[in-house]
């Protein structure tokens, strides 16, 4: 602990703060091998199924059961490299073999210490998880026995879709009560903060097995994070979740670790328009992959970039952090203001999934359903958060024709295509379109209600708005929602515009933050509700006026966006009483060391 507490020092120093990384690798879970070493109990299990001629009886065999003829071999297989991450007792040593020790070993320095970092703790990644808790869970929970269920996991029946939801959502459940809570929780007590991410945020397919569903996982952090590997920005799934339950929980910082994978060439104008991409979408806080004090040995190949003084560009860093640094912290201290609320339909990939290929195939279908209905909303410029079912179980609620997640208030509903919705989604839909709210539903009703088939959801929809196709959705979207608009000069909607908004209630001002995601320039007019605008160099930290069309209520500011570049405005509701330098300047580009 010595180095821990010399690198606490060293940042006070530059009044930086210090973070305990919570594992010796990846994923955390493990404590350095000192959970996974107490025996099998605390070892990772995956359950596995076998067709075999007659029962099987091995160390490892659950139960056999005949099924159309067959035996069935139910098995679990072990992982002695990581751990159960459904089981709290499990967590409880990784909290005494890392966390408690951190405590004990620093003594009274242990309140300098920022916090702590996780690193995609995960509950399986290779097929079903198995832990010798979930069969009492099961019957706790759904008063059924698991064990003869076990084939619907796997086996399409007539009872398999409400089995996998059952499964699942206990999974999900577990995963986020017995692991992330309770090391949230010991953190709170000690007074230190918890950042750091999950693992496979980006479909709802890669979600299923790496944590059941992966928003409800953001409650519990301080700072909730994720992380974006490799030069590509092209899944805005993993970004909007993240700043979707941040925002409903009221959390202001947003993490995000990036920019690992890229390689030794990575520039500042890729590091731009990473980010830019993310902060676009919500994202507000950089954790930049990697800073090592060395390159000898195997640490050249930890995933680079390096971004310390072994990168040539290292001397005009600063530049660039000081320009990502102000946007993040606009962001951070506005206010989000998001009228529109769409389901997640995280749980239609649970009753789908069957740990084989044809499975993933069906699951990427509603996926790409998903992505095409916030596509259409992000192309429009109209502002977005996902919610997901544990988070409005927990802290929703239908206050007159508003749908309340936490911190935000939504006045439109839509429900993508999707096979399942939650019983209690659902009933808070039943009661919010009752007080007037709007529900939008597209394409494909929900047919399951919690994995049972049940008409309720085709039932309501027949009340309200729908859009065959995503294409269709943009007009059933009331004005109020369509704050800001970006066209092109033949007046179209200017797609690949990402538009975020943040209030400053006590200024009568807006940051209106517009990221070009395409890859070619675009001339644009941007149209809003203001009195005043103003142009933000945040390279130079110079504020300008700017020529404006004044229509009615509305501005129309015209300027040319550069191939994945940005533009950052003030909108004021009231004439600005100062003159500032008019520019032309519209391109801000990061120069080159």
């Amino acid at each position: 602990m010595e180095n821990v507490k010399a690198s606490i020092d060293e940042g006070e120093k530059y009044n930086m703060g210090a973070w305990g990384y919570d594992e010796n690798g990846w994923p955390s879970g493990f404590g350095d091998g000192r959970v996974n070493e107490l025996g099998i109990e605390y070892q990772q299990k995956y359950l596995r199924m076998e067709v075999t001629s007659k029962p099987k009886e091995t160390e490892t065999t659950i139960r056999n059961i005949e099924h159309g003829g067959e035996n069935l071999h139910f098995y679990y297989e072990v992982n002695e490299f990581y751990v159960d991450t459904l089981n709290a007792k499990v967590t409880d040593k990784f909290i005494e073999a890392i966390y408690e020790e951190y405590k004990l070993k620093l003594g009274e320095d242990f309140s300098r210490l920022k916090g702590f970092f996780t690193d995609e703790p995960q509950v399986s990644r290779n097929g079903i998880p198995w832990s010798f808790i979930l069969p009492d869970e099961y019957k706790n929970a759904y008063n059924e026995d698991l064990l003869s269920v076990l084939p619907d996991l796997f086996l399409d029946t007539d009872t398999s879709m409400q089995t996998r939801f059952r499964f699942w959502h206990l999974v999900c459940e577990l995963f986020a009560d017995n692991f992330a809570k309770r090391i949230y929780e010991w953190c709170e007590k000690k007074g230190v903060l918890l950042t750091g991410h999950r693992v496979l945020e980006e479909t709802l397919g890669d979600q299923v097995t790496s944590n059941g569903a992966v928003m409800p996982i953001y409650e519990f952090f301080h700072i909730p994070g994720m992380d974006w590997l490799v030069r590509h920005a092209n899944n805005c799934l993993t970004p909007v979740q993240l700043v979707s339950a941040a925002n409903q929980l009221g959390k202001k910082q947003i993490l995000t670790e990036t920019f690992a994978c890229c390689g030794w060439g990575l520039s500042f104008e890729e590091m731009k328009w990473i980010y830019e991409w993310q902060m676009g979408r919500g994202v507000n806080l950089m954790c930049e992959h990697l800073s090592p004090y060395s390159m000898a040995g195997i640490r050249k190949r930890d995933y680079p970039a390096f971004h310390f003084y072994q990168s040539p560009w290292w001397d005009d860093y600063k530049k660039f952090l000081d320009y990502s640094s102000r946007i993040g912290m606009l962001i951070a201290e506005g206010k989000p203001d998001y009228k529109v609320l769409v389901l997640h339909t995280q749980s239609t990939a649970w009753l789908l999934y069957n740990d084989k290929k044809s499975g993933y195939a069906y699951i990427a279908i509603y996926n790409e359903h998903l992505m095409s209905v916030v596509k259409a909303l992000e192309h429009s410029q109209i502002p977005y958060h996902f919610g997901d079912d544990r988070i409005i179980r927990r802290h929703g609620k239908i206050e007159g024709d508003t749908f309340r997640i936490g911190t935000q208030s939504y006045k439109t509903v839509i429900v993508p295509p999707s096979m399942n919705i939650n019983s209690n989604t659902l009933k808070m839909l039943y009661e919010f379109k009752e007080n007037g709210g709007r529900i939008i539903w597209c394409g494909e009703v929900p047919s399951m209600v919690d994995g049972e088939k049940r008409d309720m959801a085709k039932a309501l929809s027949d009340t309200c708005a729908f859009a065959d196709e995503p294409s269709e959705l943009i007009s059933l979207i009331p004005d109020y929602a369509k704050t800001v608009r970006v066209k092109t000069k033949d007046g179209s909607d200017a797609r690949g515009m990402t538009c975020l908004i943040r209030e400053y209630p006590e200024s009568k001002c807006r940051l209106i933050y517009i990221v070009n995601t395409y890859a070619q320039g675009s001339d644009i007019d941007i149209i809003l509700k203001a009195e005043d605008l103003r142009l933000y160099d945040a390279l130079n930290d110079e504020i300008y006026s700017v020529d404006f069309e004044k229509r009615g209520e509305k501005i129309v500011f015209s300027a040319f966006i550069e191939e994945k570049g940005s533009i950052v405005l003030f909108a004021y509701d009231e004439r600005q009483g100062i003159t500032l330098r008019n520019t032309g300047l519209y391109k801000m580009q990061l120069p080159l060391p």
